[in-house]
């Protein structure tokens, strides 16, 4: 075993001499010592697989981890030595050239949908005065011709109250009129004899005292007279509101319609005026009915406002709300709705029938000729907006730019720095 050994390192020496001429010259350069510190341990494996066995396996183990210890200093060394490289300047990215396309001239929107719905005209209907249900002949979804009786009140006892009142009214003006004949009798004969005492020289005292009972005599006559005609007149006044109640013993239909909703009140129950009972639907009229739109929306949409029904589109026009219904209403607790006009195309009807679903399309930020870029062709930095330009050899040349893009656009409008026809690229953002 030790002359065996013995042998080893004469064989190491002999491939480090091979390494070594393989390598002569310029020792000094970077790149020929790290192939001669490759060479060699590449010479230090060949040598040990030659011994391989003559160390065993404690040799093994020392002759890997020198190799591993070399080649780590050897890639640390390189690393350390290499010069920095500069990365290349990133662009953003702005397409290819199919993603190109020309600065045009249109009209601009931003157009904005409000769902709603198609709906028919229709009116509420109530008792102008207090009242007992006595009939109720129709109910919700009933078709109705004008002038049909919808609810009818049990009159019963305000017709006779009626009739009452108006014999006690009759009866007081009979009295009243020999009553003030009466009166009237009595200051005669009072002014008879008055007259007599002037004439007969009776004395200044009894003739004053006489003419003061036909002054007082007069005097309550027209006290009488003001008192029984106010009277009389509340009377009337009763009757007439009797009179109204028993002409608007019903709630009759003011057109041609139907029912629109279901009927609360019923026999016997006991009504307040002007309550709304009925409601009245004329699917002849029919009008888009959404959500309340308030005069400022209807201001920004300077392109208008159309509908879209069943994938067609229709002229509408909005029919305002006035103050004072509006007020009303929110302090009703009730919800208030905004209503639209259909007005074109011509035959409109034929396509469109209450219930229908309906998209309000509000124009807004209209533009009627103006130059225009896709939104999507812009680019920003920390120095503004910018487009990338097609240059004449097809190059990406940056232009600074000043654009409007409003909220929702897919159009840029441009204020300045393109001009109608240059060529832009078009990022896929």
């Amino acid at each position: 075993m030790k002359k065996k050994l013995a042998c080893a390192p004469a064989a190491r020496t002999a491939e480090y001499e091979r390494a070594d001429a393989q390598v002569r010259g310029d020792e000094g350069a970077r790149g020929q010592r790290a192939d001669f510190g490759m060479k060699r341990a590449a010479a230090d494996v060949r040598v040990d697989a030659r011994v391989r066995g003559l160390g065993g396996d404690r040799g093994m183990k020392k002759t890997k981890l020198a190799c591993l210890l070399l080649l780590a200093a050897l890639v640390l060394c390189g690393c350390g030595k290499q010069a920095a490289v500069e990365a290349p300047e990133l662009l953003p990215a702005a397409g290819v050239a199919s993603d190109i396309c020309a600065v045009r001239r249109g009209e601009t929107s931003v157009p904005r949908a409000v769902d709603a719905w198609v709906s028919a005209y229709t009116e509420e209907l109530s008792f102008p005065v207090n009242g007992v249900v006595g009939e109720v002949p129709v109910r919700a979804g009933d078709r109705v011709k004008a002038g049909d009786r919808l609810i009818v009140l049990d009159l019963d006892s305000v017709r006779e109250q009626y009739e009452a009142l108006k014999d006690e009214i009759d009866a007081t003006r009979r009295v009243n009129d020999w009553d003030f004949r009466m009166a009237e009798t009595d200051i005669a004969i009072l002014k008879s004899e008055l007259s007599r005492l002037q004439r007969s020289g009776a004395d200044a005292r009894t003739v004053e005292l006489k003419e003061l009972d036909v002054r007082e005599a007069e005097m309550n006559l027209a006290h009488e007279r003001e008192t029984r005609a106010l009277s009389l007149s509340r009377s009337e006044k009763t009757l007439s509101q009797l009179a109204e109640t028993l002409e608007n013993d019903a709630i009759v239909a003011p057109f041609d319609g139907i029912v629109a909703r279901e009927i609360t009140v019923s026999e016997g129950s006991w009504i307040t005026a002007y309550d709304p009972l009925v409601c009245m639907a004329d699917d002849t009229r029919l009008r888009i009915t959404c959500d309340y739109v308030s005069a400022a929306t209807l201001r920004v949409a300077n392109g208008g406002v159309y509908a879209r029904i069943g994938g067609e589109r229709y002229e509408v026009e909005a029919i305002p709300i006035e103050n004072a219904d509006y007020v009303s209403r929110v302090l009703a607790g009730k919800k208030v709705y905004s209503e639209f006009e259909i007005t074109g195309p011509a035959d409109w009807r034929d396509g469109v029938q209450a219930g229908d679903y309906a998209a309000l399309i509000f124009v807004n930020s209209y533009q009627a000729d103006t130059l225009l870029i896709p939104a999507n062709a812009v680019l920003a930095d920390a120095a503004g907006k910018y487009v990338y330009v097609v240059g004449k050899n097809g190059e990406r040349v940056r232009r600074d730019v000043k654009l409007r893009v409003p909220v929702g656009a897919i159009d840029a409008q441009v204020l300045e720095g393109l001009e109608e026809g240059e060529r832009i690229y078009v990022t896929d953002k």
